[in-house]
């Protein structure tokens, strides 16, 4: 399991998702704006458009951290909620 964070821009990104992106990174004094979990090939986080999801991610966009722990836990929990 890795903490994702993101560092760039979706490539289809609009203009008002940027400035939305760009405001969190002020308030959270942070190069980054958005984070999930990682666990095999799969990015489960959660936006304002989809809510709680997975999808499929770009690896070079993210910074990837090791943060050990039960992936089958993890998806469970994610399952659940």
């Amino acid at each position: 399991m890795k903490l994702a964070l993101k560092k760039s821009y979706a490539s289809d990104a609009k203009w008002y998702e940027i400035g939305f992106s760009e405001l969190i990174k002020i308030r959270l004094v942070s190069e980054y704006s958005h984070g999930g979990i990682v666990i095999g090939n799969t990015l489960y986080h959660v936006t304002m458009k989809d809510g709680l999801h997975s999808s499929e991610f770009t690896p070079e966009n993210w910074d990837l951290y090791d943060i050990g722990g039960n992936d089958e836990k993890a998806l469970s929990l994610f399952e659940k909620y």
